[in-house]
């Protein structure tokens, strides 16, 4: 029997100290510093844990799962880890850059036996033993259940966007688990979430802790930021509720998209090689007047606007003009144009002169009647979903129409935007139509007619259909 080296033997004892201490993980390997609520949730992080959390924004959820990821992976040997989030984006570009960050400042002498790739960590001299970034999209249940292991242990960031059949996949493969292995649910509590996790906060099932981390008692929190939100919405909005508070927006649900959902997408930076291979798509409304509604382009690829164009004129002709430039320009594979009212001549027109427009009627039914009591519903619901991972300029006008469009239900239990003509502010002021955000949703019309799903070569993930 050869004997260890000093190097072994001090690897095994730093596994065995850390394998149950979270708290000194964070304190003593990776070297940063906890909030108190940071800290509560770390307690908690046991063998057969269930914890979830709903959060305010920037108290450091994904801080603290790519946290926990290195130390499962370095202190638990035979590890199955599996970090799933709505998007691959969201993996890429926030969990494996914390990752990487823990991995800069940890001890040189663990830091060593470590290897952060491009979308998952592994032991560099077990590369067998990783853990893995898996989008909720995808439609190999294999991948979201992963392999059999001593320890399983699943991590959901943004798990309020997780669809309730992955929760489902994943707790099914912990039946073989030593000790039932560990699932930690970080989100924040966007309206709209998904029911398997705005459930556990309502009903609190016997054995899952559920935690609400607030920006007062957050360290990473800035009180100028805090304070922002407290002037612009003020403490009675469901801005400083979800923000501020992490707690849920108000149950009426009067706002179809959260205005969180749309800051987070004009801020969103994504990189081209995410768009690059979809075609190009152009949605129009028209609105023929020199100084009421405006006429909107708005040029889409994949999960990025690429621009807007705006314009008044009561001359149809230049509607058609100008839309036949910007079709020449970008070599758009499809138009969709909005077809009732003073629409329907200009999708003509365009036609006639061979750009390739297809015709949306809005008020027609939806093909998810059950969901949805109009096509124009339904393209907002498209809408909601693409913003997930979508990027948007910083456009006022997009964000505001966005983020204060309202709906209710139909006779029929549908969901259903209020109409153009009944749409009023607080005081009761009639609000402009949103042209903006209309020419947006026409963009999805392909998406919201045939719900296909396909392979994009560039991109190891399978994803919605954007064209």
């Amino acid at each position: 029997m050869s004997k260890k080296s000093k190097e072994q033997v001090l690897l095994e004892q730093l596994q065995l100290y850390f394998h149950d201490k979270p708290k000194e993980w964070f304190t003593d390997v990776l070297r940063v510093e906890l909030d108190e609520q940071q800290e509560e949730f770390l307690e908690n992080v046991k063998v057969g844990c269930r914890i979830c959390v709903k959060s305010s924004k920037g108290t450091g959820k994904t801080f603290l799962i790519a946290g926990l990821t290195l130390m499962f992976l370095f202190c638990y040997p035979d590890t199955n880890i599996r970090v799933i989030s709505p998007s691959y984006d969201q993996l890429i570009d926030v969990f494996m850059r914390e990752c990487n960050q823990h991995h800069k400042r940890m001890l040189p002498e663990i830091a060593a036996h470590i290897v952060v790739k491009y979308d998952k960590v592994v032991l560099k001299d077990d590369e067998t033993q990783m853990a893995v970034c898996i989008s909720a999209q995808s439609t190999k249940r294999e991948r979201q259940s992963g392999v059999h292991a001593f320890t399983q242990v699943y991590l959901f960031d943004e798990g309020s966007g997780i669809p309730d059949s992955t929760f489902s996949n994943a707790l099914g493969s912990l039946g073989t688990a030593h000790g039932g292995g560990y699932v930690i649910i970080v989100s924040n509590p966007e309206r709209g979430s998904q029911p398997f996790y705005t459930d556990l906060f309502t009903k609190k099932p016997k054995g899952w802790n559920v935690m609400t981390f607030d920006a007062f008692h957050s360290k990473q929190t800035s009180p100028e930021f805090i304070e922002e939100i407290r002037e612009l919405y003020g403490e009675d909005s469901d801005e400083w509720r979800v923000m501020i508070m992490g707690e849920f927006a108000r149950s009426d649900g009067s706002t179809y998209i959260p205005m969180s959902l749309v800051e987070d997408a004009s801020q969103r930076i994504v990189n081209q090689r995410d768009y690059i291979s979809y075609p190009i798509v152009i949605g129009v409304d028209v609105g023929r007047s020199k100084s009421g509604d405006s006429t909107v382009f708005c040029v889409r690829q994949g999960c990025k606007v690429l621009d807007i164009y705006e314009f008044q004129t009561d001359d149809t002709m230049i509607i058609v003009s100008k839309l036949r430039d910007l079709y020449s320009s970008t070599q758009a594979s499809v138009i969709y144009m909005d077809a009732d009212g003073v629409g329907g001549p200009v999708a003509d027109r365009c036609r006639e002169v061979g750009l390739p427009v297809v015709d949306v009627r809005s008020s027609l039914p939806s093909s998810d009647p059950r969901q949805y009591a109009n096509i124009r519903t339904q393209l907002w619901g498209e809408v909601r979903e693409w913003l997930v991972t979508g990027s948007i300029p910083n456009h006022q006008g997009l964000q505001r129409e966005l983020g204060t469009m309202t709906w209710g239900y139909s006779a029929k239990m549908a969901e259903q935007l209020t109409s153009k003509k009944r749409m009023t502010d607080n005081t009761g002021k009639k609000i402009p139509s949103p042209n903006t955000a209309d020419a947006l949703a026409y963009s999805l019309m392909d998406s919201a007619l045939s719900m296909r799903r396909r392979r994009t070569k560039a991109l190891p993930v399978i994803r919605r259909s954007w064209i």
